[in-house]
Formats: C-alpha cells, sequence, structure tokens
C-alpha cells in the first residue's frame, strides 16, 4: 500500500492558513455551485494540495479582474489558484510547480466562417488580462479589439447575442459553455501546446512555493492529482 509522506508547515514561520483567490463564471475550473460555494477542478486540486501540506486553505471567490487585483496587490489574497503562468505575470507573481495544462483558444461561431487571424481585424473579441493566448497574435493583435468581461459565461452570452465576434477561453471551459448555451462554435489554436496552471503567491508571500512544490510532487507521484483530472476530463466532454 502507497504511503504519503504529507508535508506540513507547522515548525515553520509561515502561517497555517492561506487565503486563496479564485474566479467565478469558469466552469469545468472554477464556478459557484448552487450552494454558492466554490467548486471545480482547480477547487478539487488546490485542496488536496493545500491539506498535503498540513496547510488550510479558504477561498475568496469573486470576478477574475476583481481576483486578479487582489492577488497582485496583496490585498486580502495569499495567492491564486488555478492560474496560467505568462511572461506578463512574471514580475508580479511566484509560481508553483505546474499542476495542470490548459490549452487557451479562441472560440468564433461557425455561422461566422472565421478562418484566419485576419477576419478578426477591426472586430470585438473577449479575453483575460495577460491571456497567454495573445502572444500567438503577434503583431496582429494591433488589429483586434481584446475586452475584458467578468466571466467566461458572461463572454459566451456576447458571443451567442453577436456583441463579441470571438472569446479566448480554455478549451474544456469553452466546450463546457458552447453545449449550456446551444451554440455551435470553430475553434482556432495557432497550435498552442498549452499553458501551465499553477498556485501563484505575491512576491510578498513567496516563502511557500518550496513546500507547494514538494506537495504537488508528492501527489503526482501517487496519482492523486491524475486520478481528479482523469475524473473531470471522462465527465465534462
Amino acid at each position: 500500500m502507497l504511503m504519503m509522506n504529507t508535508v506540513h508547515a507547522s515548525t515553520s514561520s509561515l502561517k497555517n492558513e492561506i487565503t486563496c483567490g479564485v474566479a467565478l463564471g469558469y466552469p469545468p475550473y472554477q464556478y459557484a455551485n448552487s450552494k454558492n460555494e466554490p467548486v471545480g477542478i482547480d477547487i478539487e486540486i488546490s485542496k488536496l494540495i493545500f491539506a498535503n501540506a498540513g496547510l488550510k486553505v479558504k477561498f475568496l471567490q469573486k470576478d477574475w479582474k476583481e481576483i486578479y487585483g487582489k492577488g497582485l496587490h496583496n490585498d486580502g489574497v495569499d495567492a491564486l489558484c488555478g492560474i496560467e503562468i505568462s511572461p506578463e505575470r512574471v514580475p508580479y507573481f511566484n509560481f508553483s510547480t505546474p499542476f495542470n495544462f490548459r490549452k487557451i483558444v479562441l472560440f468564433t461561431l461557425k455561422e461566422n466562417k472565421i478562418k484566419k487571424v485576419s477576419d478578426l481585424f477591426g472586430k470585438v473579441i473577449t479575453g483575460d488580462k495577460h491571456s497567454t493566448f495573445e502572444k500567438y497574435l503577434g503583431s496582429d493583435r494591433d488589429h483586434i479589439r481584446v475586452m475584458e468581461t467578468i466571466s467566461k459565461e458572461d463572454s459566451f452570452l456576447k458571443l451567442k447575442n453577436n456583441s463579441v465576434t470571438g472569446v479566448i477561453a480554455p478549451l474544456e471551459v469553452g466546450y463546457f459553455m458552447a453545449s449550456k448555451l446551444g451554440l455551435k462554435v470553430s475553434v482556432y489554436d495557432e497550435k498552442n501546446p498549452g499553458s501551465p496552471v499553477t498556485i501563484a503567491f505575491n512576491k510578498n508571500r513567496s516563502d511557500y512555493i518550496p513546500l507547494i512544490n514538494k506537495s504537488i510532487e508528492q501527489l503526482y507521484k501517487n496519482g492523486k492529482i491524475k486520478t481528479i483530472l482523469a475524473r473531470y476530463n471522462s465527465s465534462n466532454r
């Protein structure tokens, strides 16, 4: 029987409870259930990581723009759980070892027949601040307006109503929302290999990184993170 060597913070100077910021409206990764509780892949895996590290975690859930700002300014949030690494974010956060990889793509309505980036010139798409997909647009980004929204659900409602032409979103999130809203979509991915998903600490709280990395390493070795990912992948296709 495989025994798990839990890493604990109790003997260190670190506080034992972390406030982790998560977003609304990003199913199946981060969203609220019928009881208004944070649920999803990132929440479940983060709970496991912190518990294995001997830390308590509480989640503060708000729209992405607000929760990102709180993490950026160390405003009541110690870490952001389930955030992708991007070059623009590196100066502000220290990132844990990735616990997942998320393919970020552009969704458009099939009826709009968007075949190449230049078809989006002069049009509006939605995306998160510092989205990794934007770097794949290169200089073409200057010809496209990227709008921030409060959630991916809001983005896809705008797509449905033709208020925007495209939505930058993780592949699983986009298909989840398209199915929910009855949309026929096309995907443009620019051969994007996927973005590493981590727990990011504000630079002022980066002393937790070694502890969290050790926990993630153990949970991959004993298969617990892979088990969660496999369950979600099979139930949300």
